[in-house]
Parts: C-alpha cells; structure tokens; sequence
C-alpha cells in the first residue's frame, strides 16, 4: 500500500468516526430530552431501594419464631384462668370456630370445662 492510499483510508475511517460520534450524540440527546425516563428512572431507583429494605427485613423475621393466634391467645387466657382461679389446672385450647352460624374465628373448647370447675365451692376467687 502507498501512502497516498492509506491517507485516503485513514481520512476515511476518521470521517466514519465522526458520524457515528455524532449518531451516538444524537441518541443520548433523543433520550435525556424525554421527561417520562427520567421519572421513571427516579421511581425505578425508589422501588429498587424499597425492594431492598423489605428484603432485608424478611431475612431479619425469618430468623424470629412467629407464634400463632389461637397459641398466644390460648396462653394469656391460662395465665388470666390461673390468676383467677390458682387451684384450678386446666389445660387451656384456643382453637378455630368450627359454627358456622358463630360470628368469631376462634373458640375456647375449655371454657365449660373452666367453669365448671370455678363453679365448686372449694375454690377460691382471687
């Protein structure tokens, strides 16, 4: 190759160069002009950052024991029972409403049972 030849080569990749600089500066320009992507860019970014948040706090709950409702329940009406009535041992159960006429979830099947027994003469109402 002479060096006529490749100055003409060179001048004609540096002018390929030039255009698909200006084709490039042109497209970053069609998509900065656009007001929705920059919304949306924002609202991405906050979603990304909540997504994150929650993700990290269902890692921290996974690591707790939840407790169900009819186990806590069923614990803080033995304590109240035993409160009331110390002689009476019971076992207390806290379980779901099987009427379905009833207007609750949860049912204790041992409140006759407590009654009954807080019902003797021999106990003694604190």
């Amino acid at each position: 190759m002479t060096f006529t030849q490749l100055a003409k080569q060179t001048s004609s990749a540096e002018g390929e160069i030039a255009r698909l600089t200006r084709e490039i500066q042109n497209l970053e320009d069609s998509i900065q002009t656009d007001p929705d992507i920059k919304r949306l860019e924002t609202e991405n970014n906050k979603l990304r950052y909540q997504l994150s948040h929650l993700e990290r706090a269902l890692e921290a709950e996974k690591g707790k024991r939840m407790i169900s409702f009819p186990s806590f329940f069923g614990k803080r009406l033995k304590s109240a029972v035993t409160t009331a009535y110390p002689a009476i041992d019971i076992k207390v159960e806290v379980g779901p409403n099987l009427n379905k006429n009833a207007k609750c979830d949860y049912q204790c099947s041992s409140a006759f049972l407590i009654a009954k027994e807080a019902g003797r003469e021999d106990i003694l109402v604190t």
